[in-house]
């Protein structure tokens, strides 16, 4: 890791001619961990087990991006907002019509059975969602980084250091 670190810091060096004041230089380089780590521990999490059947989509989606105040998190799966908030029980009107594939799982085994979604079962009460509790992944990822807030600054400084000897 220091030797990507220092490449960091060559980079960021090179790209301001009159060079950086240290308090800037250190500031870029925590950024960068801040982002780099927050991402893991984002992925960490929705890999620890806390999802059913997980595919791997919602932690490959994860972004970082960093502006000049911080990093913001982010996720492009267009369901990330529901698995992370949760939501209500609904009636699922967005099926009406369609023929619905629905997968079971059973002994470790998957299959899927076909269901026709109408609107005379949607009035009796049928092809309703129970509504989900959030998994808060994105929330408990950022925790974990903002705890390893002074290891990441920490070691900004000591590379910043090592390179102004």
């Amino acid at each position: 890791m220091p030797m990507a670190l220092q490449g960091d810091v060559l980079r960021i060096i090179s790209l301001d001619p009159e060079g950086p004041d240290r308090s800037t230089l250190v500031k870029q380089i925590a950024l960068r961990m801040l982002r780099d780590q927050g991402v893991t521990n984002i992925r960490m999490v929705c890999q620890s087990g806390i999802f059913k059947h997980p595919t791997g989509n919602l932690a490959a989606s994860v972004r970082g991006d960093i502006d000049e105040d911080g990093v913001t998190f982010s996720n492009d799966a267009p369901y990330a907002r529901a698995v992370e908030e949760g939501v209500r029980p609904h009636t699922m009107w967005h099926l009406a019509g369609k023929t619905v594939p629905i997968k079971k799982f059973a002994g470790g085994q998957q299959s899927t059975i076909f269901r026709k979604a109408t609107i005379g079962a949607m009035l009796r009460g049928k092809w309703k969602h129970p509504g989900s509790i959030g998994k808060r992944f994105m929330k408990k990822g950022v925790e974990r980084t903002v705890a390893e807030l002074p290891r990441i600054l920490g070691e900004a400084r000591r590379a910043v250091e090592r390179l102004s000897r």
